[in-house]
């Protein structure tokens, strides 16, 4: 990872790969998926027992998410913005995705951010290590 201005990191496609696959890693995002969620009084439940793999996580949030567009659309885009997702980016990804739900889309693109925020605290805690 590089700094590439005063706020954000560089964070190359190879360490968010990796990243995926480290339990430590999955559950720090899972974490601040169920941070991010309270805000807005949206619980977001994840089964520990299951372990947890990146395709498990994705597959729980997405389940919800699709609820969640559903049920509440208004509330779902304060999240979204909350965790610094624009709805312009989510329209330009659904649009490059259109065989994709909505909702594995949304899904996708939380967890990746949410990722990112995790790897950025990590990053300036302990430079070097991802």
């Amino acid at each position: 990872m590089r700094k590439n201005n005063m706020d954000k990191l560089d964070i190359p496609a190879s360490a968010i790969q990796r990243c995926r696959s480290d339990k430590e890693i999955i559950e720090l995002t899972i974490k601040q998926i169920i941070k991010d969620f309270a805000l807005f009084g949206l619980q977001i439940d994840y089964d520990s027992a299951l372990g947890f793999s990146w395709q498990q996580v994705y597959l729980g949030l997405e389940t919800q998410i699709r609820h969640l567009l559903e049920a509440s659309p208004a509330k779902i885009l304060s999240l979204l913005y909350q965790i610094d997702i624009p709805d312009e980016k989510i329209m330009a990804q659904a649009e490059k995705q259109e065989k994709r739900q909505l909702s594995e889309v949304v899904s996708e693109m939380i967890m990746e951010r949410e990722l990112k925020k995790v790897l950025t605290r990590l990053y300036f805690k302990n430079p070097g290590r991802y």
